[in-house]
């Protein structure tokens, strides 16, 4: 980066912080092989990967095996809303008007073509979502609410958890969108209550190229991308374990850090 440089578009994404390359450096180095594979350098990687599964579970709140390595946010995205189409019944969505182009625009898309039906939630004029007007939206075929945690222009938190309790006495499956909530605050999926929840790794000083997609124990899923038996059938692909372990050790910094990061956030904004 330029020295004379202030880089603030955190929310679009943050520079790899040097702990995070210094971790997928080491990885890199000794632990090489295909996960998948039986061999010790495949071992050695499998271990890796899981170490970081682990870690990151620790880290929200959830268990291990419910959490599912991706590309990044917009494929676990997409790995969510696609799910319901392979199921033979009319399929109803509610979503925030507010959700990143992954998931509103996919969900437009699919309206256009019949294969939806989308309903949208509507929001205050500070851009909080309304969850008293959310029954009035839901229909017998309805099968999903999704509302990011926090808006990545307004920093606007929207509120989950009322929104779980309507779906839950209706029997709805809650997707959030975890992506730029994810380190700016703690999260819980497990305390949220959601079915689902996707996040990324370049937000928060991590390697970009991975994401994390998390199902909770009993939710129905389908898979997206098949061909493979790779994170428990739910995503084929060679999975990089230096991307995985980079995404924990960012995380696991960046929550450490909070305090301090918080600080210095409200120190740069008294002088601006």
């Amino acid at each position: 980066m330029n020295s004379n440089e202030h880089y603030l578009d955190y929310n679009a994404t943050a520079p790899l912080l040097p702990k995070v390359w210094e971790a997928m450096q080491t990885v890199q180095a000794t632990s090489y092989g295909n996960p998948s594979s039986p061999h010790s350098p495949g071992r050695r990687a499998r271990n890796r990967l899981e170490e970081a599964r682990r870690q990151l579970a620790s880290l929200l709140g959830v268990e291990y095996q419910e959490l599912c390595f991706t590309s990044g946010g917009s494929e676990s995205n997409n790995a969510i809303l696609r799910q319901f189409l392979q199921a033979d019944k009319p399929n109803h969505w509610i979503l925030s008007p507010l959700e990143h182009p992954s998931l509103l625009e996919t969900a437009q898309h699919l309206a256009e073509q019949g294969r939806v039906s989308l309903d949208l939630l509507p929001v205050d004029r500070g851009g909080r979502v309304l969850p008293e007007a959310l029954p009035e939206l839901i229909r017998p075929e309805t099968c999903l609410l999704s509302v990011m945690g926090a808006n990545n222009e307004t920093g606007v938190i929207q509120p989950i958890v009322e929104l779980r309790a309507i779906t839950e006495q209706h029997g709805i499956p809650l997707h959030t969108d975890s992506v730029q909530i994810l380190g700016r605050i703690p999260v819980s999926w497990q305390e949220l209550g959601v079915n689902y929840a996707t996040a990324t790794a370049h937000k928060l000083g991590g390697p970009g190229g991975i994401g994390l997609l998390y199902v909770r124990d009993g939710s129905t899923f389908t898979p997206l991308i098949t061909g493979g038996k790779q994170e428990r059938v739910r995503r084929a692909g060679t999975e990089s374990v230096a991307l995985a372990v980079g995404f924990a050790s960012a995380l696991a910094w960046v929550l450490e850090q909070q305090p301090q990061l918080s600080e210095r956030l409200r120190s740069f904004q008294q002088q601006v």
